[in-house]
């Protein structure tokens, strides 16, 4: 049982030391599951990608700069933001005529 355990965990951890948005980045082609994010300083920063789920807590720090395709067309966007806490939300939106 201890051992499954410990395979379990591993496996688990392994995963998140891969995950694209531990730099603090989700770029063009990133598209992650479900994020919980707590860091102010750095933010996590959306440029391009996206993802199912943002959870932002504590102080944390979401920007959110642009987006792939929303989802629905393909997949992409970032379908649910949610803020806990103190936490922030900066959101750049760029018009078009």
């Amino acid at each position: 049982m201890k051992r499954t355990f410990l395979c379990i965990f591993f496996a688990f951890s392994f995963a998140m030391a891969l995950a694209g948005y531990s730099d603090g980045y989700i770029t063009d082609g990133e598209y992650e599951g479900s994020i919980t994010w707590q860091s102010y300083d750095p933010p996590l920063i959306v440029d391009g990608g996206g993802a199912v789920r943002i959870s932002v807590r504590d102080s944390g720090c979401l920007e959110v700069h642009s987006t792939s395709t929303p989802l629905g067309v393909g997949i992409g966007g970032v379908y649910d933001i949610v803020l806990y806490d103190a936490s922030q939300l900066f959101f750049w939106a760029v018009l078009l005529n």
